[in-house]
């Protein structure tokens, strides 16, 4: 089996290239989609509603908008949501990677929107891929990507700055996708990447 590391800041295309390399026959693990289901685990929801108040709860369940809302407001508060969250993703993860093992899957795809560094909070799953794979794109097109999904100019620009910058990812990167053209463009950067690495 060989896993790589897909990271991308918003609106950059990285989800656009994960299905793209699922088509292709790669499993994917989406640390977004495993965050979202680690708010229904009860100690995760206990520490979130300890550190950012019972008011980020809907019937009794931790509401994601609401979370966002408080989370988001400044560095050190999304800090410390990553904190809470960012253990049980990594051992969901590692789950789903030994069980994609145990099946003999040749390719896994590791998207992760929250990297912040080989040292950071998904060191662990970094050490059992094989390459990071960056996406990147102009920041006018990210934020018309995102606002076409609905996100406001405002929230996504904010968003932004306080992610790491293209440059900085594609530092931390083995290869890099430019995704600044058409989607037949990217298919053929995808199509080069797969053949590269799981080829």
């Amino acid at each position: 089996m060989k896993a790589i590391m897909l990271i991308g800041g918003m609106g950059s295309g990285k989800s656009t290239v994960a299905r793209m390399l699922g088509d292709l026959g790669a499993r994917i693990i989406d640390l977004d989609r495993i965050g979202h289901e680690v708010l229904l685990d009860a100690a995760v929801a206990r520490a979130l509603v300890a550190e950012f108040g019972e008011h980020i709860q809907v019937d009794g369940a931790v509401s994601r908008p609401l979370l966002a809302r408080a989370a988001f407001a400044s560095s050190e508060s999304a800090r410390r949501l990553s904190q809470i969250t960012h253990p049980a993703i990594v051992r969901s993860a590692s789950a789903m990677l030994d069980s994609a093992l145990r099946e003999e899957c040749p390719a896994v795809v590791i998207e992760v929107s929250a990297f912040s560094g080989p040292e950071g909070a998904f060191e662990a799953l970094l050490e059992r891929c094989c390459a990071i794979v960056a996406v990147a794109a102009r920041e006018d097109l990210r934020v018309a990507r995102a606002v076409s999904r609905g996100f406001s100019e405002d929230d996504v620009r904010a968003r932004i700055a306080r992610q790491p910058t293209d440059a900085q990812r594609a530092a931390w990167a083995d290869y890099v996708l430019q995704n600044d053209g058409s989607e037949d463009d990217l298919v053929s950067e995808v199509e080069s990447l797969w053949n590269t690495v799981f080829g």
